[in-house]
């Protein structure tokens, strides 16, 4: 087990600043599993990244400019 020293926004501040501070949204991890989550250059979710999203979009209340709600099942691919 690795000490958690970062904060990893599941659907990433950039691209969903209305979830930024929502504790839903908010995983504590290490620097290797924060990395393994989303592409750092393009800021796409991973696989895993994306998984993690789909568990945690029903806890999140969707805007009316988000991709939740869409039907899409996936974000940032």
């Amino acid at each position: 087990m690795r000490e958690a020293t970062t904060v990893h926004h599941v659907f990433p501040y950039e691209f969903y600043p209305e979830y930024a501070h929502n504790i839903n949204n908010l995983i504590a991890l290490c620097g290797k599993c924060h990395n393994s989550m989303h592409d750092r250059e393009t800021h796409k979710l991973t696989k895993l990244g994306n998984e993690w999203a789909d568990r945690i979009s029903p806890l999140l209340k969707p805007s009316k400019n988000s991709l939740l709600g869409t039907g899409e099942g996936r974000f940032f691919q």
